[in-house]
């Protein structure tokens, strides 16, 4: 079983770059809740990815860590991290460094679209396994994440949303 990430940055997270807070605690339990339930429902091994975007794919590799559940790490370029606030490049080094796998997608830096390039890699890889499933924390706004949830719906891959305002 190949599970699969998309979600907010925090700055459309409740609780924004605060994990403790209250909303993406909740999120962190949903996140928790999936991925447990996923596990217990099938019998073959579930391994998980992440893009490792600040907000919920970060707090998805975390849960998958505190889980025991392997994650593999879609990188859409090298300098991901650059422009992020120093407290939040501590958590992604220790993140990546537990990573089962890190998939470089970009050698080079930022451009416009590497994110989506990333998506759709990830997507092609859940596909290469029969049981996959896309985790999704959406508002309903347009953007990447909602570039993913089409991107998925397009292969019938299974999809588990949870909406922002339900955590608020």
């Amino acid at each position: 079983m190949r599970i699969m990430v998309t979600g907010h940055r925090p700055k459309k997270l409740p609780g924004g770059y605060n994990w403790t807070h209250p909303s993406n605690l909740r999120i962190i339990y949903w996140l928790s809740r999936q991925l447990t339930e996923i596990r217990y429902s099938y019998s073959e091994k579930v391994i998980a990815c992440s893009g490792m975007a600040l907000g919920v794919d970060q707090m998805f590799a975390n849960t998958c860590l505190s889980l025991g559940i392997n994650y593999t790490t879609f990188l859409p370029c090298i300098s991901q991290s650059k422009v992020w606030p120093e407290s939040s490049k501590g958590l992604y080094k220790s993140l990546l460094k537990k990573s089962s796998e890190i998939k470089l997608i970009n050698k080079g830096p930022y451009y416009e679209g590497c994110m989506q390039e990333r998506n759709l890699a990830m997507r092609d890889w859940a596909l290469e396994d029969r049981n996959r499933a896309l985790i999704a924390v959406w508002d309903g706004s347009p953007g990447g994440t909602a570039n993913m949830i089409k991107a998925c719906k397009a292969k019938k891959i299974k999809i588990i949303t949870l909406e922002v305002k339900e955590v608020q």
